[in-house]
């Protein structure tokens, strides 16, 4: 809850308490990640109202995220490998593996759009093939060939929701005790959740509250270039006088 702690205090401001409530459920924070609370000023009531906020507010492309999911796939090690040794070595070492991780993440990110796009596309078309089949067989016996080509299509789709399952598992950061008893709309809202925990509507520099994400950046850097600013003083200065030195060749 932003601008109070409490929503409840009496006349004579000894007693505080938090009990007014918002309720929300998943489907909601799936809908608004980004909702916020806010507590405004009481007047004659001894209640604060409360104010739900569901502006979208961007803070900029969210951080790359690996997935296991993408080690399984055909092709994948050779296609990283293949990128990792096509950037020439160059000195420093350090410089040469940020641009090496970098060349990586570029090629992930336009090998994962290609694989999803190719994954939706297939799991269109067997859905749509597969209650073709089921509204046939309403009204006529399938042949041996449909039955085959049936369970075939079912195992295909059943494999790709694995898939996108359990990288929404990866994102909510949960691992159930039996594999395969999940629920899309829980994971999505346990995800949605965990953005809404971790992120930072806003912060309070020199008494002054700050919530624009552009202000926001500018200000926490001003705020740690601040504490890790390094006061001019002078240095002592070593003088080699006489010291024997190693002499490299």
């Amino acid at each position: 809850m932003m601008g109070c702690n409490f929503t409840y205090m009496t006349d004579n401001g000894r007693k505080f308490s938090k009990i007014d409530r918002i309720l929300v459920s998943f489907s909601f924070l799936s809908q608004w990640p980004a909702a916020q609370c806010f507590g405004l000023q009481r007047y004659k009531s001894d209640h604060r109202p409360l104010l739900l906020l569901c502006s979208d507010i961007s803070f900029g492309a969210p951080p790359f995220r690996f997935f296991n999911s993408w080690i399984k796939e055909d092709g994948f090690s050779d296609l990283i490998r293949k990128v990792y040794v096509g950037v020439a070595p160059f000195y420093p070492p350090d410089k040469l593996m940020a641009a090496r991780l970098k060349a990586i993440k570029a090629t992930i990110k336009t090998w994962c759009d290609e694989r999803n796009k190719r994954n939706n596309g297939l799991l269109l078309d067997l859905k749509k093939k597969v209650e073709i089949l089921d509204l046939k067989a309403e009204s006529f016996n399938l042949s041996e060939t449909e039955i085959k080509n049936r369970e075939v299509w079912v195992n295909t789709i059943n494999e790709l929701d694995e898939i996108r399952s359990e990288d929404q598992r990866q994102r909510a950061k949960i691992k159930w005790a039996v594999e395969g008893d999940e629920s899309s709309s829980f994971f999505h809202g346990i995800i949605k959740g965990h953005q809404k925990n971790n992120r930072i509507n806003g912060l309070n520099f020199n008494h002054v509250w700050v919530s624009q994400p552009d202000e926001l950046k500018s200000a926490i850097k001003a705020h740690f270039e601040t504490l890790f600013q390094e006061i001019p003083q002078a240095r002592l200065r070593f003088v080699n006088d006489g010291f024997k030195v190693l002499d490299l060749p």
